[in-house]
């Protein structure tokens, strides 16, 4: 044998030109000894090479695995000298599992199997088991070494656990060293730790599981960075990736303030060896306190028990997690869940999840509670990813075959929550775009005061055309007094429930500018919603929309209500210039069932400058004790323009169930009602009343302008106007005359009803209709009953072809029906009325009218219960000597 082995030496000699030092036996001393080894070659100069040739009759041969054990009693020597080559692989038989084993039955002193503390040194094909850290590589110039084909914290096969404490420790400036395909598993601490060392280079190892890839062998965590920058955990070329797998804890954890600019890419975090089966840690990746580090490209991190990235913690800063799969197979298309996908949390701020080229995009999907979370972390931003999506964009990732009988896995996409502000999800460039879609319950949530994040650009609820529904239940919620938030420039369509959800006290200041509610990205196109929008249960203050095009939002093609604003304490927020039921030109109907509804005690909010056109049934709907809301300046049942045809079904706008205190227009900022199917304005209820409709131009409606239950028929004025019902049954006023002379009009009339001098008429410009009492399209102006009810109105705006109607709106806001119209006739000028006593009125056969003395001429109209006039006659009376005649 010694011959044998002297033949060797000199043939490795002089081939390598090295020192060639030959380990024969498994005993811990003496000659042929791997102490011995060591301790030969640190007094050697130049590169030496340590291999093994142990035969099997040696007592450390273990017949049945085929191996050699060699049990340290103490520490073996430093590897001081450097370029030493200790080659496991060298022992005859070897093929890829090490023959080699090195252990102690004393961790508590032998620390370590090698202590490197040169530079330049490769270990090769060895298995390590047994110590409390199975390879240092530490000062004072440990760098450049190779740890290479070892099974570290396994058996001979990596089929189970030998454990390590920790599997390999690099420390203390040990710089630059090379740690690739080893088994590094079943260590009780780590698997591999990097502490105040850069520039380590991890390729193609498997950590935390069998040597198959398919079986958990767990380290507690598989690799620790700590304090230590520069490193590089994996590689884009499958030849360099690692398996971090099974491990207890955390895959890899990166951690401590000086911990930056670390890559970790092309590995598999939680799957087995073909990326398509579980094979979980606990976390995949965490990083803490760490700042620059970059997680991407190409990592599958799926299959993990809890979280697939966690960022966490102060300092946790400007880290990109960008290009990988989390939560899917390594094709990006079959569910291969984390509980939860990326957690950013404590203060963890200023990180991005994606870019903005698809290189970069993560698939972040199928994760079983939630994509993205955001808590108590600020200034991160979500940008360029598909969330709840496959990679291509088009379809969800489901259990069960796609389209048939699947079901939807990801809860939420993605969550702020408690006080995280400064985010952006999405950005105003193309590339930024996430797609958030297919999940169970919200696309995007809000949660306990988050404020001042940013959502934009973002497709919510549809595939990555935005032509086609990939729902959630509800796109964004706003919930838990989440505020000052914006939503800009979103496709929110294609959702089960709801586009949009604002509820809860507290939820307030948060804007809605120029998004797609409904319709497809182009505006043009209906992808429903089932509702649009609700506003909900004390949301306050809140913007939807804007006075410019930019900040139009368009709430088209849902299946009900475009905007739905309920319940109490949800008061004064403002909706301004929004397209409701038409396309992105407001010319071509994309139809709501219903427009907007106000309902359930919802008070005090604002309805400004919208165009609300081509619904199905109703433009508004105001019903369920809503109270005290305010329309005004908006287009119902035109086009943008105001002119042409868009009407909805059903009424302009539908006043029941007790709505009251409600504004329909002002003088000064009128609606436009025009156009609509069973009527311009529509009330119903007994309790609802004291709306004050007010200067509106209606007109070209089916049916009535203001239309009072029952519907479809002129409401009959009553004396006294003692009826009750809807708008408590306003008598409209009655127009005796109106003359035009040299330009100027006088309009005269009277109206019956309580506290007459208390009242207000309004005059309008009538555009007829069938029932005879015309819509009020142009407003005129506004003539004050004096106590009997009478009233004049004098202006000079009026054409003597106009056809005059008005209204009679009460003390407390109740609005009438439009009067029967008169038409304006050239004539005498009536400057005042005749104050004369009329009797009975109402009466059925005859009338008596009794009038001053001093009046000779005058003209009288009289008018049956609808108000239709059915005497008009000019009386001249003469004197003579048995008095006046006529």
């Amino acid at each position: 044998m010694n011959k044998l082995i002297s033949t060797i030496l000199i043939l490795v000699c002089g081939i390598a030109n090295a020192n060639i030092i030959v380990v024969n036996n498994t005993n811990d001393t003496g000659t042929g000894s791997l102490r011995e080894a060591i301790t030969s070659s640190n007094s050697m100069v130049g590169a030496d090479t340590i291999i093994f040739y142990i035969s099997i009759s040696d007592a450390g041969y273990n017949s049945m695995n085929g191996t050699w054990t060699i049990s340290l009693q103490s520490l073996l020597p430093y590897m001081l000298g450097g370029n030493l080559f200790v080659d496991g692989s060298s022992q005859p038989g070897y093929s890829g599992t090490p023959k080699i084993a090195i252990t102690t039955i004393n961790p508590s002193s032998v620390l370590w199997a090698f202590g490197i503390f040169s530079s330049n040194n490769i270990i090769k094909g060895i298995q390590v088991c047994g110590f409390a850290n199975g390879i240092l590589l530490s000062e004072p110039s440990g760098t450049n070494n190779t740890i290479e084909s070892c099974f570290i914290g396994t058996n001979h096969n990596g089929t189970s656990s030998m454990p390590n404490t920790n599997g390999i420790v690099i420390n203390n400036n040990a710089n630059g060293n090379f740690i690739s395909n080893n088994i590094i598993s079943g260590n009780t601490a780590n698997g591999i730790v990097i502490k105040r060392s850069n520039n380590i280079s991890i390729k193609g190892n498997k950590i935390g599981c069998d040597s198959n890839g398919t079986n958990p062998i767990p380290n507690e965590n598989g690799i620790t960075a700590d304090s230590s920058s520069n490193n590089i955990i994996g590689g884009l070329l499958s030849s360099e990736r690692n398996l971090i797998s099974g491990n207890n804890q955390s895959g890899i954890l990166i951690t401590g303030r000086t911990s930056a600019n670390n890559i970790v890419q092309g590995n598999y975090i939680g799957t087995d060896i073909t990326g398509t089966a579980k094979l979980s840690n606990l976390f995949g990746i965490t990083v803490t306190k760490a700042y620059g580090n970059i997680i991407g490209r190409n990592n599958v991190i799926s299959g993990n028990t809890d979280i697939g990235v966690l960022f966490t913690g102060k300092y946790t800063r400007n880290n990109i997690v960008k290009g990988n799969y989390i939560g899917t197979d390594y094709t990006g298309t079959q569910l291969l869940d984390n509980h939860k996908g990326v957690i950013m949390k404590s203060l963890a701020n200023s990180n991005i999840i994606g870019g903005n080229t698809p290189v970069d995009r993560n698939i972040i999907s199928g994760n079983l509670e939630i994509g993205i979370y955001i808590e108590a972390a600020d200034s991160n931003k979500i940008t360029g990813n598909y969330i709840g999506t496959d990679v291509t964009g088009m379809n969800k990732v489901a259990i069960g075959t796609i389209g048939m009988n699947d079901s939807l896995v990801q809860g939420n996409g993605v969550e702020f929550n408690i006080v995280a502000k400064h985010n952006i999800l999405g950005g105003p460039t193309y590339g930024e775009r996430n797609i958030i879609s297919g999940h169970k319950v919200y696309g995007v949530v809000y949660y306990g005061h988050c404020n001042n994040n940013t959502t934009i650009n973002n497709f919510i609820g549809t595939d990555v055309t935005s032509k086609n529904p990939l729902p959630n239940a509800t796109g964004i919620c706003f919930d838990c007094a989440s505020n000052h938030n914006d939503v800009i420039n979103c496709v929110l369509s294609g959702n089960i429930g709801y586009g949009l959800f604002y509820v809860t006290r507290g939820t307030e200041f948060n804007r809605l500018l120029g998004n797609m509610i409904g319709v497809d990205s182009s505006g043009t196109m209906a992808v429903p919603n089932d509702i649009g929008m609700v506003v909900s249960t004390g949301t306050a203050n809140n913007t939807i929309g804007g006075s410019s095009a930019s900040e139009r939002n368009i709430f088209s093609g849902n299946n009900l209500s475009g905007l739905m604003i309920t319940n109490q304490l949800t008061e004064n927020n403002l909706i301004k210039g929004n397209y409701f039921g038409t396309d992105i030109t407001g010319t071509i109907a994309i139809p709501n069932l219903y427009g907007v509804m106000f309902s359930t005690f919802s008070k005090h909010n604002t309805l400004d400058s919208n165009l609300i056109s081509g619904n199905t049934l109703a433009g508004l709907i105001i019903n369920e004790q809503a109270d005290s809301n305010i329309i005004i300046n908006n287009k119902i049942g035109t086009d943008i323009t105001g002119m042409q045809e868009l009407g909805n079904g059903s009424g302009g706008i539908y006043i029941d169930q007790g709505a009251k205190y409600n504004t329909i227009g002002t003088t000064t900022s009128p609606n436009i009602i025009a156009f609509n199917s069973d009527g311009g304005i529509l009330l119903k209820n007994d309790n609802s009343k004291f709306n004050k409709i007010s200067g509106n131009s209606i007109f070209e409606n089916d049916g009535i302008g203001i239309d009072i239950f029952p519907f479809g028929i002129v409401n009959i004025n009553d004396a006294g106007d003692y009826d009750n019902g809807p708008a408590d049954m306003l008598n409209s006023p009655i127009i005796s005359n109106a003359q035009y002379n040299s330009g100027n009009t006088i309009i005269q009339g009277s109206v019956d009803c309580p506290n007459p001098s208390d009242a207000i008429i309004e005059l309008f410009v009538a555009s007829p209709d069938v029932s005879g009492c015309g819509q009020g399209k142009r407003f005129a102006g506004i003539a004050l009953p004096d106590i009997n009810g009478n009233w004049s109105f004098s202006t000079n705006t009026l054409l003597q072809t106009d056809l005059i109607t008005a209204t009679t709106i009460d003390n407390t806001g109740n609005t009438s029906e439009f009067s029967q119209n008169l038409n304006i006739t050239t004539g005498i000028i009536e400057n005042q009325y005749l104050q004369a006593n009329i009797y009975p009125n109402p009466c059925s056969e005859s009338l008596t009218i009794a009038i001053p003395e001093n009046k000779h001429n005058f003209v009288f109209s009289v008018y049956d219960m609808q108000g239709k006039p059915i005497k008009k006659a000019e009386l001249n009376w003469k004197f003579n000597n048995m008095g006046f005649e006529g």
